[in-house]
């Protein structure tokens, strides 16, 4: 072989091996997160910053929340409208069920369609605290990975663990809806002779105080002695300072996953978006918790019956904020205290 071969065999040799290279690149870019639509079954493997397990006690203000999880093993079920575009930022509804899933709901996929909204929920049944609530938040930061999102139409819906996970995570979710099994953690009067008992835990002052901002909606059945009862704990809310707090009859297989009906799904959807889309999303301020919203949070353990939170709560404020206004209201009440 002359030289002219060799060196036409070396330069043929350097093209393919280019080739192949540019062929391996393109192969592995396409393995980035797609905006894939319709109805379909997806896991995720990169959980929020917000979900290690001792950020999640710390915004339920609770220790007791259940086990952690690998996000890898919780798998998802999902319906994304067929015309999504990223032109046209879509919303979120995660659905927290305490039976689990094998779908979404096809009945909703024409309401879903209309109003861009994206629907997803954890597949397995049963979960605790933490995964009900690490879960719902990896599905809106990994849901923005691969979608455009309209941060004010991200909201969280269902029973079981909601009226605790839906107070605890105001800076994801724009508004929450609590179906039928409605609780709340503070104890308060219904009459003279009856005490509605508060369980759970109020979520960490700094959610506490931006939840009250957010918009609460409740489905109730009137006819039930149960839901009368609880029928109460908005008012209550109202009460502690909430400002958004809405309260609707549904019936019967209206309630709950699956049975979701369409008008029912878009009344709550109107009440959320009437205060989310009026105004911009409230932001937590980093600098901590202010001695407002430390008094309120003792207030709150008082009301609970937890009087050595709330005294250790009063005690901090005044250490911490000693020339504050707040300080002399929580001196006096610490000293009320047995």
């Amino acid at each position: 072989m002359n030289r002219f071969a060799i060196a036409l065999t070396a330069w043929l040799i350097a093209v393919n091996c280019s080739h192949v290279l540019a062929v391996s690149t393109t192969t592995s870019s396409s393995t980035q997160p797609i905006a894939r639509t319709g109805d379909f079954e997806i896991t995720f493997t990169d959980r929020s910053p917000l979900t290690a397990k001792a950020k999640l006690m710390d915004r339920l203000a609770d220790k007791d929340i259940g086990p952690d999880y690998d996000l890898g093993e919780q798998p998802f079920v999902i319906y994304v409208p067929p015309d999504y575009s990223a032109d046209k930022p879509a919303g979120i509804v995660v659905y927290m069920s305490e039976d689990g899933a094998n779908g979404t709901p096809a009945t909703l996929q024409t309401v879903l369609n209309k109003r861009n909204l994206i629907f997803i929920m954890a597949r397995k049944p049963n979960l605790s605290l933490c995964e009900e609530t690490g879960l719902s938040i990896d599905a809106v930061f990994n849901l923005k990975t691969r979608y455009h999102i309209d941060d004010r139409r991200v909201f969280l819906m269902g029973l079981g663990w909601i009226e605790e996970a839906g107070l605890a995570t105001p800076d994801v979710f724009a508004g929450d809806v609590w179906i039928w099994n409605t609780g709340y953690w503070k104890s308060f009067p219904i009459n003279r002779t009856q005490i509605y008992p508060g369980h759970g835990h109020a979520p960490s002052s700094e959610m506490l105080a931006l939840a009250k901002h957010r918009p609460h909606v409740f489905g109730f059945e009137t006819d039930n002695y149960n839901d009368g009862i609880r029928s109460l704990v908005p008012g209550q809310m109202t009460r502690d300072g909430f400002e958004h707090m809405f309260k609707a009859v549904i019936t019967g297989d209206d309630i709950s996953y699956p049975g979701l009906k369409p008008d029912w799904f878009g009344k709550m959807l109107d009440m959320l978006e009437s205060v989310s889309m009026a105004k911009p999303k409230i932001s937590i301020q980093p600098s901590g918790p202010s001695a407002a919203s430390m008094l309120e949070l003792a207030k709150a353990y008082l009301s609970a019956g937890k009087s050595d939170l709330a005294k250790e709560k009063l005690r901090l404020l005044i250490q911490k904020y000693p020339a504050d206004p707040a300080t002399e209201s929580a001196k006096k009440l610490l000293a009320q205290i047995p």
